[in-house]
């Protein structure tokens, strides 16, 4: 699917810990991660995200959904980056195949 697309990922992405659904409990990032699907941070939980992490997103989940980040109400998200280990998102497609906008779905704060 992705390589007949021109989906095809970097191997940062490829090698990042993957995540997909819904973090009902305290989590933290201290590595990279790659968003394979839409990840809801539900009430009540605490997502943190370390300095020097770098989040990838496919541009689409193979069902025509982006991939996003999404803070819900009630939920808390930490992240402190710094010059030096910034916290970064982006697209885990490779810069042969990212062209244009729209290559993730983003990250969403409801609340």
């Amino acid at each position: 699917w992705l390589s007949d697309n021109s989906r095809i990922l970097s191997d940062a992405a490829a090698g990042a810990d993957t995540v997909c659904g819904t973090l009902s409990s305290d989590t933290t990032w201290s590595s990279d991660v790659t968003l394979s699907c839409q990840v809801f941070v539900a009430s009540g939980a605490t997502l943190t995200i370390n300095a020097g992490v770098t989040v990838y997103a496919y541009p689409d989940d193979g069902s025509g959904i982006a991939p996003a980040l999404i803070i819900l109400p009630g939920a808390t998200i930490e992240a402190s980056g710094s010059a030096s280990a910034p916290i970064t998102f982006t697209t885990g497609l490779t810069q042969d195949t990212a062209t244009g906008r729209g290559l993730w779905g983003g990250l969403i704060v409801m609340g």
